[in-house]
């Protein structure tokens, strides 16, 4: 569905000297699954060079319709289905994640860069090709998880520094103490989609002398087949990159950006 625009402040995607990312990824999605063998076989070759190492498993959710409460638990006696790798003893600070239905490579604060991300991500990629040999890539994304400190000033509304911020109908009571606001979005053009989260949690809404902490999660992804070790796979990864920057600066405005140059 097609959304009117109405004129609003323009901000220029821009270097931001303290991005405020806590966490970038590069995902991949297999079509078939892999073998848990082969997993294990590239953690023996990568293992030691991470201070931790452990087993992904399922999640077990248990929910007793007597008293509606849930618990949720790891399920030992299901085989994993993957391995975590994390606390790397040299280079940037990063996670992966190995598993039978796909491999995730995630950069952690301090964030330099997309070049960093997307070196660091391919040198561990290439490796993982040559031992677990996956064949089609059938979705790929980049996800950037933002926290947003805004020192926003007593009665000052979130529009100040969010283009898209929600909005309390004028005659109800303006006090905001936590929201989520989630859209998905389509490019028809690249074929890029997004899933763009804007939240305030109730624990972050108390507001201090320094404002409040809110989250700015754009999650861009494009569904295709690429062979695993075809170079069309980093190229959707620069496209999704670029369409990333685009949907974040178009959500905050120029006061945003003061705070983080």
């Amino acid at each position: 569905m097609a959304q009117r625009r109405w004129a609003a402040e323009m901000v220029a995607p821009q270097y931001l000297s303290r991005a405020p990312i806590k966490e970038g990824l590069i995902d991949f999605q297999f079509e078939a699954p892999v073998a848990m063998a082969a997993l294990e076989e590239f953690a023996k070759q990568i293992g030691d060079q991470y201070e931790k190492v452990s087993l992904i498993r399922r999640q077990r959710i248990e929910i007793n319709l007597t008293d509606g409460k849930g618990t949720q638990s790891e399920d030992v006696n299901l085989p994993p289905v993957g391995m975590r790798f994390e606390s790397p003893k040299s280079g940037p600070p990063h996670v992966v994640l190995t598993r039978t239905s796909g491999f995730t490579y995630s950069r952690l604060e301090p964030y330099k860069d997309w070049e960093q991300l997307r070196e660091s991500a391919m040198a561990v990629w290439q490796r993982f090709l040559e031992v677990v040999q996956p064949e089609v890539i059938n979705r790929v994304a980049v996800r950037y998880i933002n926290a947003l400190h805004l020192p926003l000033k007593e009665g000052q509304p979130f529009s100040y520094y969010l283009s898209a911020a929600p909005e309390i109908p004028e005659k109800l009571p303006q006090a905001m103490s936590a929201f989520i606001q989630r859209v998905v979005m389509i490019d028809h053009k690249t074929s890029n989609r997004a899933i763009v989260t804007q939240a305030l949690e109730e624990s972050q809404a108390a507001r201090t002398s320094e404002g409040v902490a809110m989250f700015l999660d754009i999650d861009t992804f494009r569904t295709k087949q690429f062979a695993a070790a075809d170079a069309e796979l980093w190229e959707a990864l620069d496209s999704l990159r670029d369409f990333k920057n685009s949907i974040f600066f178009e959500h905050i405005k120029e006061a945003t950006v003061e705070l983080y140059k």
